[in-house]
């Protein structure tokens, strides 16, 4: 069991390395090991288990086939990409925030 997948391409085996070896380091930086990994050798279906999060790097042709997407149609999918475009739409934006001062303290 886990509670996200994350399913991505990239168009060469190379990019879906490159991927899957980002995804790893951003993990590291955060002190994230991954559990497992499976496919880098070949490329076409990368596996990145961190348990909690798997995320696959797929070739196109092995996405296609495999369809993964398909298999949790029931549940709801999140598009990344809009996501991120909501959120730096919002941190575009200036953000204020209005400070009180304290009041004076009474001595005594």
């Amino acid at each position: 069991m886990t509670d996200f997948f994350v399913v991505c391409e990239g168009d060469t085996d190379r990019q879906t390395r490159a991927i899957a070896d980002a995804v790893q380091a951003a993990a590291k930086d955060r002190g994230i090991r991954p559990f497992h990994v499976s496919g880098e050798r070949d490329g076409a279906w990368i596996l990145v288990d961190f348990i909690d999060v798997i995320v696959h790097v797929f070739l196109p042709g092995e996405r296609a086939f495999y369809d993964l997407e398909s298999l949790w149609t029931a549940e709801p999918m999140t598009d990344l990409a809009e996501t991120r475009a909501r959120a730096v739409g919002r941190a575009s934006k200036p953000r204020t925030r209005s400070v009180s001062k304290p009041a004076p303290r009474k001595t005594a």
